[in-house]
């Protein structure tokens, strides 16, 4: 990696989910990655908290628990146009702030 770039690591929503602020939100690794010196295989489980801010999910991912051990990350989403957090178009909390001030 360059100065200033970080590692992508892909993973998908494997089904819907509600969520709001505070929430835990499941994805799917959809790749082997190694992650602080730790292989991960795809297919794994891990987890984030979510914030809602405005249309898009912000998640980080503080953990991830692999063979029954937790090894410690430091993780953020990116959507799939690189900015950080996941778009969320009409969301519900979005929507009734705009018709609240109607």
């Amino acid at each position: 990696n360059g100065q200033g770039q970080q590692a992508v690591v892909k993973a998908l929503v494997p089904e819907t989910q509600s969520l709001i602020d505070g929430s835990i939100i499941k994805l799917i690794l959809t790749e082997d990655v190694l992650v602080n010196a730790i292989a991960i295989p795809a297919g794994t489980s891990v987890y984030g908290k979510c914030l809602i801010q405005g249309s898009r999910l912000s998640v980080t991912i503080q953990s991830i628990l692999i063979n029954g051990k937790l090894f410690p990350v430091s993780l953020v989403a990116i959507g799939a146009d690189g900015m950080q957090g996941l778009y969320i178009p009409g969301n519900v909390k979005q929507e009734v702030m705009q018709e609240g001030s109607n």
